[in-house]
């Protein structure tokens, strides 16, 4: 991409390209027959001009070698082989099944009741059965205050 520094010739250019395009107009509006090239060389000129400014500059293509189509083939060709298929759903096989085997080992996490979250709650007659109290809805031994609720004590 070029840039332009004197920004009087684009104008300039705009000028030229809009003076072109409203003759063009009105030469089809008088219905008289076109002349599709231009005798005139500054009109030809111009005509190239906006002709490059509407394609534009051409795109840059990478090249590619045939030492790097044969890889690109090859590595395609290998991708969609039945070899590989199959090793790769044997995989998928064995991969499942051990994730079966490893998860009847693993110990599951004990959820959080009430009493975790809380604390504990104490018998509501104020009779202790045994050592220490039993909380009412677990059933777990309270050994110190701190196991109670808050809002209760």
């Amino acid at each position: 991409m070029t840039y332009n520094l004197n920004p009087g010739e684009e104008d300039e250019r705009q000028m030229k390209a809009t003076r072109l395009e409203q003759e063009l107009k009105a030469k089809l509006a008088s219905a008289k027959t076109v002349e599709i090239i231009p005798n005139d060389p500054e009109k030809l000129e111009a005509l190239h001009k906006l002709m490059t400014n509407v394609q534009g500059e051409p795109v840059q293509v990478q090249k590619m070698t045939t030492d790097e189509a044969d890889v690109l083939r090859r590595t395609d060709e290998r991708q969609h082989s039945i070899v590989v298929q199959q090793r790769r759903s044997m995989e998928r096989f064995l991969g499942g099944f051990f994730t079966a085997i490893q998860s009847i080992f693993t110990k599951t996490e004990k959820s959080k009741t009430q009493c975790d979250n809380y604390g504990h709650v104490a018998p509501s007659d104020g009779k202790w059965q045994g050592a220490y109290p039993k909380c009412q809805r677990c059933g777990i031994d309270i050994t110190s205050p701190e196991m109670l609720r808050k809002s209760v004590t």
